[in-house]
């Protein structure tokens, strides 16, 4: 068996729009987070998200979540309950690609909550390069998988484990986070994202990655 063989590592990548300006969604809100992605046999797990917001939205909204993919059903039967306008949670269904870019880019905050088991920190999550390639930073639970590229509070968020509780927490604490400190988050994440997940970052690698293949089955 060959051994040595060459390799390379290269997440998802994008062309990068010069022209994106990173803001804030002008609303009533005081937070507004995003799901891109579906519910049915996904890593993902979106329902612990879904409780802690509808708990804390029972007195008025304080959370604004979006969700892309799934259908109202879907959603409904999760929490078993109806009328999720009613706790701030705004169900579009499937949506064309530039339709998600434009919902996700108003968000402060994308959700990508994943279990600690080997089967979810397989392959790098297309929907954690794009997010944050939008310019909005990313709540992932830490485990080992694509959470490793950020810095917790700088350019996303980092939460241990999808309990109830931690959630909880995490999303009063970005409540509670000032206008000027969210923003700066989104324009760090966009930062990393341009040094990470920028297509013309990768050319020369790209180059000398082939030349070297070449080189060792020569």
């Amino acid at each position: 068996d060959r051994i040595n063989i060459p390799t390379i590592f290269i997440p998802p990548v994008f062309e990068f729009n010069n022209k994106l300006t990173i803001k804030r969604f002008e609303g009533t809100e005081k937070l507004r987070l995003i799901y891109a992605g579906s519910v049915g046999g996904s890593k993902d797990s979106i329902l612990p998200a879904l409780k802690v917001i509808k708990k804390i939205n029972e007195n008025g909204i304080l959370v604004h979540f979006d969700l892309v993919g799934p259908s109202v059903d879907e959603i409904e039967n999760l929490l078993n309950m109806k009328n999720l306008k009613k706790f701030g949670i705004i169900v579009h269904g499937k949506v064309t690609n530039e339709k998600a870019k434009e919902i996700i880019k108003k968000a402060d905050y994308s959700i990508l909550l994943r279990q600690n088991k080997r089967y979810a920190k397989a392959g790098f999550s297309t929907k954690f390069a794009e997010s944050m390639s939008l310019g909005v930073p990313v709540i992932c639970t830490k485990v080992g998988g694509a959470d490793s590229f950020i810095t917790n509070m700088k350019d996303g968020v980092l939460v241990e484990n999808n309990s109830f509780e931690t959630i909880e927490k995490v999303l009063y604490a970005l409540i509670n986070t000032h206008d000027r400190d969210i923003l700066n988050m989104k324009i760090n994440a966009y930062k990393t994202a341009i040094d990470l997940f920028n297509i013309n970052s990768y050319s020369q690698e790209l180059k000398e990655f082939v030349a070297r293949l070449e080189g060792a089955y020569e």
